[in-house]
Order: structure tokens, then C-alpha cells, then sequence
């Protein structure tokens, strides 16, 4: 089995729903995560799960000497752009992995090894969505071609010290693994040399963002998502499985189309009672408690 380590900054304090996060974290026991962040875990922390302490002042200058840049910036932000740049920044904490990836925290996993299979991780870099590398989930492989990848965009020492944030590790390092037509579309090719290859670009069907699309290509995004035991299935969408729930549509203003985050009108956002629960389930409402004998979806084994 493929070792995988997921690298995750997160600076200021942890959302409401991160006990639950890190339960679906305790569900996928082969993979480790490490929480490069300022503020300790509010619940004890899984296994598979360890924090990597710093500041953002510390972090900052952690960052300028492994990468020999001059960051200009303060907002937090602003660490997603150095995502693609990780395994510079922490080669120690990638020791001995087969493969280090990204992601976010405003996600519930499934069974990730269940999509992460041989045939998969034959690839260099893997992202769960279709057109691009996810900042939600990608994996790269602990090699040092792929591990520098990232320097091969042009300008890319002014992107990471720039305090303005530019979707590096979205936007411009898609670019590499995209075909020409696709890096053309984008209208950003000129920043990069000719593509890498290698990547696999395969939508898993976890964001309901505007310029997604569900399963069937149409935008009838489900409704509730529900997570048993480390399993997630939707409401929509019958006994199948999916790798994890990115719930940014709710979670956050910016992609609510107006001044609040549809989370904002939850009362109470977590009505999940159980600190360590088997099941629960995710809605415009909030996490809930939820037991799947009472429900139509039909309990994974």
C-alpha cells in the first residue's frame, strides 16, 4: 500500500464542525494528515493526525529560507498559493511517504482509499476534480520532479512572495497538467512552460460551486449528504459512494452569491451529540444526528 501524507496550513482559530472533520479523518487510518497551524486541536486528535505548531510570523520565515523568496504576505489566506510548494517547505514532514498532497478542512471524507487505488496513484499528481488541480484534494508524488513541479511556472518567486492572492496552487499550477487547448481556455498559458503530464484530473463530484456539475451534468446538486462509519453517500444519488464532501457552498459567503454564508443561519450548526459519532448527516441546516436504519439510504457495510 502507498504511503500518503496530506499537509494542511490553517492559521487562526478551527471552524465549529472540525471535531467532525477529524472524525472522518479517524475513518481513514492509512492516510496522515498534518495540521500546520497555530492553535491546538479543540478534541483529541486520531492516530493518523498530527499538528505541526507555528505562528504565522514563524511560518512566514519558515517559508522564506526553504524556498529563498521574501513573502510580503500577512493574511492567511494567502497560504493556499504556497500549497503546491509543500514538499519544499517540508521535506521532513514528507520523509518516507510514497506521496504528499493538499486539501481544505471544510471537508468530510469518505473511504478515500477506495478511490485512491493502484491504477490511480500510477499517476504523478491526482486531483479530485475534472479541469484542474483541487486545493480541496490533490496528491503528488515524493518525487523530486514532481516535488519542484511548481517552479517550472514562470514568475512563480513573485506569486509566492506577492501578499495578493493568485490561485497558484489552483489556477496556474493546473496549467501543467492540462492539455494546450485547456491551458489556452484558461488564458493564464503564458506563465508556464510546456505541460508536465503525468497528472490525473478526475472529477469525484464533491463541490456544488456555480461552474460545477452533478453526476448527470445537470446542477441538481443533492440536498443531504450522508457519512456512516467512514462511508459518505447523498441523497441523490442512491447506495453510491463518494471520496469526500467539500461543503464550501454553504460554509462560506464567498460562493453564496451575497453578504452571508448560508451556515450563518444555522441554529445550531452542529446538532450532532455525540463527540465521537458513527453516522450524521450534512444539509443547508447543518450536521445533524442521523441513524441510518431510520433512513431511506441504505447503510454501507
Amino acid at each position: 500500500m502507498k504511503k500518503i501524507v496530506i499537509l494542511i496550513p490553517w492559521i487562526g482559530p478551527w471552524p465549529k464542525w472540525m471535531g467532525l472533520y477529524l472524525e472522518s479523518c479517524r475513518y481513514n487510518p492509512t492516510i496522515d494528515i498534518v495540521l500546520i497551524c497555530d492553535h491546538p486541536s479543540p478534541v483529541e486528535l486520531p492516530p493518523n493526525v498530527r499538528i505541526a505548531p507555528f505562528t504565522m510570523e514563524g511560518y512566514r520565515d519558515h517559508v522564506a529560507k526553504q524556498l529563498g523568496i521574501k513573502p510580503k504576505w500577512h493574511a492567511p489566506y494567502k497560504l493556499c498559493d504556497i500549497r503546491p510548494a509543500m514538499a519544499d517547505i517540508h521535506p521532513d514532514l514528507i520523509e518516507g511517504y510514497d506521496f504528499w498532497g493538499y486539501g481544505d478542512i471544510d471537508v468530510i471524507y469518505g473511504d478515500m482509499r477506495a478511490f485512491l487505488t493502484d491504477e490511480v496513484l500510477g499517476n504523478d499528481v491526482i486531483s479530485a476534480a475534472g479541469t484542474h488541480v483541487s486545493g480541496h484534494f490533490c496528491l503528488i508524488r515524493n518525487e523530486r520532479r514532481t516535488n519542484k513541479a511548481y517552479r517550472r511556472a514562470l514568475h512563480w518567486r513573485f506569486m509566492l512572495e506577492s501578499d495578493a492572492h493568485k490561485s497558484f496552487d489552483e489556477r496556474i499550477f493546473s496549467l501543467l497538467f492540462q492539455d494546450a487547448a485547456a491551458r489556452k481556455k484558461a488564458g493564464v498559458h503564458r506563465f508556464l512552460v510546456p505541460p508536465m503530464g503525468g497528472g490525473l484530473l478526475r472529477e469525484q463530484f464533491s463541490t456544488a460551486l456555480p461552474n460545477c456539475r452533478w453526476i448527470d451534468g445537470s446542477r441538481d446538486f443533492p440536498e443531504t449528504w450522508y457519512w456512516n462509519r467512514g462511508h459518505l453517500t447523498a441523497s441523490n444519488a442512491g447506495d453510491r459512494e463518494f471520496m469526500y464532501l467539500h461543503f464550501s457552498h454553504w460554509a462560506s459567503k464567498r460562493w453564496a452569491g451575497g453578504d452571508k454564508a448560508v451556515w450563518d443561519a444555522a441554529d445550531p450548526l452542529i446538532g450532532v451529540t455525540d463527540p465521537h459519532p458513527t453516522s450524521f448527516r450534512i444539509s443547508a441546516e447543518g450536521f445533524r444526528d442521523w441513524a441510518p436504519e431510520a433512513a431511506k439510504v441504505p447503510e454501507l457495510s
